[in-house]
């Protein structure tokens, strides 16, 4: 009798005997295409199958599959066969330390958005267990922060139809995070449609009112224009009516900076200027547009010579300022004629004090400062150069006005400064790239620690100052039977094997020398400190934001 005369139930039974082997899935594979009856009869069998040999590790490679090519069909046979989208592995259900619970990672359904895949979302949305103790549909469990994770995937990867499906069901994406907004046009990965839709449905979200203050599209304006150079991202997100004057930051430690201030293109600039951006509102006579005009106001400034184009770019950009009605005493006009003269632009320079820009040093007496005057408007810009001081038009400058605090972190008699200092900066890469050691970064700047150089964003260090004078510590010898406790700072740990590696040891000599300096005091933890055991030799210094 031929196999496929034989009944069903034979066929299904053969089945079962045949799953106890490992390699089977591949045989009823080949057997299913034999021919329409055994596909109708073994393909169910063998997506139960399939999810039940991947049960430990779930999710099934097909559930995958499905995701990635939107398969939506193969989804609702995986689902209908057991396949579990609330594993552990892939499910957060027990609410984590930050409160959230959901997809994680590994969740086909995160892998379906950012491929932009609508009908399997919506086939997993709609599904619902057959359990009566269910909690719902697997749309329902999501909740806000699932919801995000996926619009966040799918607006990120550009997939246009996915975000409009959510936003059709009610999505609301403007929750906690909102930094796919300005990292989408950052990065242009919005279409202009896309980019469209997102800003009106966010322009009419009653939480997010006044919407032209709102910091998120702030953002996305300011990396438009900065990092993208995006005009069309510019013209759609100017559309929606933000304030084109924006404060980001109104710290008195930092200069304050607007879109303006950010950009860079002339056709940027000329779209900010057409948008209402004032380039008088800073009013004052060393920061504002015309100053950030120039560009020329970080800590490198000066130290490489400015190309013939990047003048022409400045040049224009300086010309459209004053056609919208720059102020030089209102729009920095000081510290711009001063960075041209630094720049050795003359032709530049000569239009600013044409247009009636004057460089004003509090430091100066009366006398000086007559001088001053008088060889701006007879344009003897060497004695300019030598009455002002270099740094005068530079973001950390330390005298009085715009950075309020100054003196109190700073060296009264230094020479130059660095300037506009990264997140990323380090004491080692001043000491390097301005030839100055340890003991003199300290001696110049108090607001660096005693024991430990750290530098902070945004502020201005002094390089180069008066001599000083370093007095070799003096050294002791100490006999003790104590073994020596020795401090092990680790910044960076590549793996476990690295910082395994790293481990201090305790030293066995009796013979302690020591220094007049001290080594992380008040930081690292000392051998009394509670909850540590007595016996302990060696110790892990663990630095701030340093993760284990």
């Amino acid at each position: 009798m031929a196999y496929s005369t034989l009944p069903s139930e034979l066929h299904l039974l053969i089945a079962e005997f045949l799953a106890e082997s490992p390699d089977s899935e591949d045989a009823f594979n080949a057997l299913a295409r034999t021919n329409r009856t055994f596909y109708m009869q073994y393909n169910p069998f063998l997506y139960r199958y399939h999810v039940a040999s991947h049960s430990k590790q779930p999710p099934a490679p097909a559930f995958h599959w499905s995701a990635k090519n939107g398969r939506h069909d193969t989804l609702v046979r995986l689902l209908d066969a057991g396949a579990e989208p609330y594993h552990p592995r892939i499910w957060q259900e027990k609410p984590m330390s930050t409160g959230w619970t959901g997809l994680r990672p590994l969740h086909p359904a995160r892998l379906a958005a950012e491929k932009g895949h609508v009908r399997f979302l919506e086939a997993i949305f709609d599904w619902e267990q057959e359990d009566p103790g269910s909690a719902g549909s697997f749309g329902s469990r999501l909740g806000k922060r699932g919801y995000s994770v996926l619009f966040a995937g799918a607006a990120l990867n550009n997939h246009l139809p996915v975000v409009q499906m959510l936003l059709a069901r009610g999505v609301d994406p403007w929750g906690k995070n909102t930094l796919f907004l300005s990292q989408g046009v950052r990065l242009q990965k919005f279409s202009s449609e896309l980019l469209q839709v997102l800003l009106d449905d966010a322009r009419h979200r009653e939480h997010l009112q006044p919407f032209t203050n709102w910091e998120p599209v702030h953002m996305a304006l300011r990396y438009a224009v900065e990092q993208a150079q995006d005009i069309e991202a510019t013209r759609i997100i100017l559309t929606t009516g933000v304030n084109v004057n924006f404060l980001y930051s109104d710290d008195p430690m930092i200069v304050v900076r607007r879109p303006l201030h950010y950009c860079h293109q002339p056709d940027l600039y000329r779209l900010l200027l057409e948008a209402g951006a004032d380039p008088n509102i800073d009013n004052n006579d060393r920061w504002g547009a015309l100053s950030s005009a120039v560009g020329n106001c970080h800590m490198q400034a000066g130290r490489y010579p400015i190309s013939a184009e990047a003048k022409g770019r400045r040049w224009e950009r300086i010309q459209l300022l004053f056609r919208y009605g720059a102020d030089p005493a209102r729009a920095g006009g000081g510290w711009a004629l001063h960075g041209a003269l630094r720049d050795a632009d003359y032709g530049l320079a000569d239009l600013l004090a044409d247009k009636g820009a004057r460089i004003s040093v509090v430091e100066l007496s009366d006398a000086d400062q007559a001088r001053l005057h008088r060889a701006v408007e007879e344009r003897e810009w060497d004695t300019v150069m030598e009455l002002t001081p270099v740094n005068w038009s530079m973001e950390g400058y330390a005298g009085p006005g715009l950075m309020k605090d100054a003196c109190n972190r700073t060296f009264p008699d230094c020479e130059y400064w660095a300037n506009d200092v990264s997140a990323t900066d380090t004491c080692a890469e001043l000491e390097t790239y301005f030839d100055a050691t340890v003991a003199e970064l300290h001696a110049w700047n108090p607001s660096l620690l005693e024991d430990y150089c750290v530098l902070i964003e945004g502020w201005s260090y002094c390089v180069e100052g008066p001599a000083v004078t370093v007095t070799a510590a003096a050294s002791t010898t100490t006999n003790t039977a104590i073994p020596v406790v020795i401090f092990t700072e680790v910044t960076d740990f590549v793996n476990s094997t690295i910082l395994a590696a790293a481990t201090a040891t305790s030293a066995s000599a009796t013979t302690v020398t020591t220094t007049s300096t001290a080594i992380y005091s008040g930081g690292v933890p000392s051998p009394t400190q509670s909850g540590l055991v007595g016996t302990c030799n060696a110790y892990y210094y663990v630095i701030h934001f340093l993760s284990s």
